[in-house]
């Protein structure tokens, strides 16, 4: 199947199965492979036991509706473009637009209901560094200009101990997420940094873990294993309001041979 949902803060896919608190929730799905795209939102679904969710978005349902999206991207940057339908109960769905064109898809405002609400995000990449402006829109708009932030000038990622990112850049972040994985998708760190600690420190210009023997408890079998290459994401945040929001980005990867 190519249709893909929803339910609550979790993505939905056939095949793809969550363990979920006994309540009621939203639940969406929309499938991009038909032209306009097609969804379906059931409102209030009570899930107390193993559920198996099936749907028909060809025969059953409703079409998408296009909305342009113009940005300030540089021509040697590469756009995408997405919108994502925050329900009133709770459950948020991202819309990825599937080709190069301006257009993005969003819910059309007759389906919506009292609480619900849309944004429209585009994100500029170059190499290994994006910047993303992510703003809220009425539900019948049918275009939308974006002003994209500053990305990172520079940024500098040191394995250690500690493990520790530092950046350069005109934005103003107030948070920050940064973490690496291996090459089987596993976790090996992370970090993130609250808007409340942000406004008691300052400027956000570094994030670093602690030295991992001066944390109380630790256990020596926790140690980081022998690995040959290992990917590190950053990721900045600056919430503006209600949906509205900036970030900027940047990835790559850790020397070879991290440890002996």
């Amino acid at each position: 199947s190519t249709a893909r949902g929803a339910i609550g803060n979790y993505p939905l896919r056939a095949g793809l199965s969550w363990e979920l608190a006994p309540g009621t929730y939203d639940i969406t799905a929309y499938d991009d492979s038909m032209s306009p795209p097609r969804f379906e939102i059931r409102r209030g679904v009570s899930i107390t036991a193993d559920t198996e969710l099936t749907f028909d978005l060809a025969s059953a349902g409703t079409p998408l509706e296009e909305i342009v999206v113009q940005t300030d991207a540089l021509a040697t940057e590469t756009v995408t473009k997405s919108t994502r339908l925050h329900t009133a109960g709770g459950t948020r769905m991202t819309i990825p637009s599937t080709d190069d064109h301006a257009h993005a898809w969003r819910v059309p405002a007759a389906s919506l209901v009292t609480g619900d609400r849309q944004s429209v995000s585009a994100t500029a990449s170059a190499g290994s560094a994006s910047r993303t402006a992510t703003r809220g829109i009425p539900n019948t708009a049918v275009s939308a200009v974006l002003t994209l932030p500053a990305g990172l000038t520079s940024t500098i990622v040191t394995f250690g101990p500690p493990q520790r990112a530092t950046w350069e850049s005109a934005g103003e972040w107030t948070e920050a997420f940064f973490y690496a994985m291996d090459e089987d998708v596993t976790v090996m760190f992370d970090a993130f940094v609250t808007p409340e600690y942000v406004a008691q420190t300052g400027a956000l210009t570094s994030i670093e873990l602690p030295v991992p023997t001066s944390v109380p408890g630790w256990n020596p079998a926790w140690e980081l294993p022998a690995m040959a290459e290992l990917g590190w994401t950053l990721s900045l945040t600056h919430a503006l309001g209600g949906l509205d929001a900036d970030g900027a980005g940047r990835n790559g990867r850790f020397a070879a041979t991290l440890r002996e």
